[in-house]
């Protein structure tokens, strides 16, 4: 009951963005977030109220698995929360092309982020947030987000020096820091009635986690590097800024060891915050409509076989995939492109629909 009770909240919420379509059956409703701390974890938070699932995409980068993943939960409707450095905008072109209505919530930061999508929730539909408190954080303090998403029945409201363009309870309010966010949380939080204050403690764990964190973001940035067309100035920068990541990554193992978890936690964020640059600058490098194509390719070969393991026919599929990949080999982008939207159309009408119970089906959405 609980649960066509959620069903029927995420139809009503899916009206105010989507007007004209309010006779629509909206089930298995996703949420495509990047790994970002901030974004995942409000992510996360917001999928308890919608009754929706969680899909993560790494941050800053184009993962050809994560569409399949998005395809098997069939949804009826995508949430992409997060900006097109967070989210790449890969992502809305496959959703069209298999006729995934979808929507994107973002601001400048992910402190506006975060006011966006609550904002959009609650707008006429306050008794979604009925029996959930609200954590002010400041939004780039790792460890008062660890202790968010730790926390149950809690929705995170970031906080940076900007003024917060939301509305809350304010009996319903806990300010969460940690030393990183002290001074600016005690003068951002006058203007909330905060019902109390929570401070982190930098643990051995909350260290261990950061490093951990800003290896993977590393090992991304290396990749991305490597998959660059033309280097270029800036690719050249890019390469500057990883090696100063992993400059950082070492100092933040080598405090770890000596048991300086404090210092530690410091040089891995600012490792993290160095490879994160050093994605987005390898990402303005990237050249050639090849690189885009090459990408669809290896994202169309995953969905396929994931289709084929629950019992999809991908048979009239698969010769176009080899026919894209013959032709990109060759040069002939343009020929490569048709057959891969070719490929996407046959998908979509393959899946669209598939279920078992069967679904009325939203047209696209407002993108935001």
């Amino acid at each position: 009951m609980r649960a066509l009770f959620s069903i029927f909240l995420s139809l009503l919420l899916l009206t105010i963005a989507l007007p004209g379509y309010i006779n629509a059956q909206v089930k298995d409703f996703v949420i495509l977030v990047s790994d970002n701390e901030a974004d995942l974890t409000l992510a996360q938070k917001i999928a308890v109220v919608l009754d929706a699932k969680v899909i993560v995409s790494p941050w800053g980068i184009y993962n050809e698995s994560v569409v399949p993943k998005i395809l098997d939960a069939d949804p009826s409707f995508v949430l992409i929360i997060g900006g097109p450095m967070a989210v790449p905008e890969e992502y809305e072109k496959d959703l069209e092309d298999l006729g995934i209505p979808h929507t994107r919530l973002y601001g400048s930061t992910r402190v506006e982020t975060a006011q966006v999508v609550i904002n959009w929730i609650k707008k006429d539909y306050p008794d979604l947030f009925k029996d959930i408190k609200f954590a002010v954080v400041y939004g780039w303090d790792f460890g008062a987000i660890m202790k968010v998403r730790s926390m149950k029945g809690v929705i995170p409201i970031f906080i940076g020096y900007n003024p917060v363009n939301i509305t809350i309870p304010e009996e319903d309010v806990v300010a969460i820091m940690s030393r990183d966010s002290e001074e600016i949380m005690e003068k951002i939080t006058g203007k909330f009635r905060v019902r109390s204050r929570m401070r982190v403690v930098i643990t051995q764990e909350v260290a261990k986690e950061t490093i951990e964190e800003s290896s993977i973001v590393i090992s991304r940035a290396e990749e991305v590097l490597r998959e660059v067309e033309s280097i270029g100035s800036m690719g050249a920068r890019a390469w500057v800024f990883l090696d100063a990541a992993k400059g950082y990554l070492k100092k933040a193992k080598s405090s770890y060891e000596e048991g300086d978890y404090i210092k530690a936690y410091e040089y891995a964020k600012n490792a993290k915050i160095r490879a994160e640059r050093a994605i987005v600058l390898a990402r303005a490098g990237e050249k050639g409509p090849g690189l885009e194509i090459s990408r669809r390719i290896k994202m169309l070969e995953i969905t396929v076989i994931r289709l084929k393991a629950r019992g999809i026919d991908v048979s009239n599929i698969l010769p176009l995939i080899e026919k894209a990949k013959s032709a990109l080999e060759s040069g002939n982008v343009g020929e490569a492109m048709n057959y891969v939207e070719m490929a996407m159309k046959l998908i979509r009408e393959k899946t669209r629909g598939h279920g078992e119970n069967g679904r009325a089906h939203l047209n696209h959405g407002p993108k935001h």
